[in-house]
């Protein structure tokens, strides 16, 4: 079986390719940007399997700033009561090394594996929004007292 991963030459993604290929078997199609926090060498031990893929590519095009204001216009489709959810916008100093879009191009993995995505953008945003509105008490809770909603990674 062939297991797809995309942003696997980072920390976390490296880490489940290797244990994907060892502990599991798996033949693994590896699809990165190589960014700031990605290397090829983060999987140097992998790269001579014949089970192993490096693809290095771009399957998305939203920047960040798209994503939350779509964000926003989702909420005002539902929400309108509260108001113009993108003046609610509020633009902050860049956390170092924070990625300003993530974008990948699935044509090859869609002409090698015959992968198609099951949701648009669109979709899988709408029904992930709906998942988190419809299940406050879970979000809430971690909000109380997991996260506080302080922004991470800057000083």
């Amino acid at each position: 079986m062939k297991l797809l991963v995309t942003g696997g030459a980072g920390f976390i993604g490296s880490a489940t390719i290797r244990h994907a290929m060892r502990d599991r078997g798996l033949s693994v199609v590896n699809v990165d940007k190589l960014t700031y926090a990605a290397t090829p060498e983060a999987l140097e031990d992998c790269a001579d399997s014949p089970n192993y893929t490096l693809v290095q590519a771009d399957i998305a095009e939203k920047t960040n700033i798209e994503v939350v204001r779509f964000i926003c216009a989702w909420m005002d489709d539902r929400y309108p009561e509260a108001g113009a959810h993108e003046d609610l916008i509020e633009f902050v100093t860049d956390r170092p090394g924070h990625d300003l879009r993530y974008a990948i191009d699935p044509t090859r993995i869609r002409d090698e594996l015959g992968w198609a995505p099951r949701e648009t953008f669109e979709t899988g945003m709408d029904r992930t929004l709906a998942w988190f509105m419809d299940n406050e008490p879970w979000w809430r809770a971690i909000r109380a007292g997991r996260y506080d909603g302080k922004r991470l990674g800057s000083k």
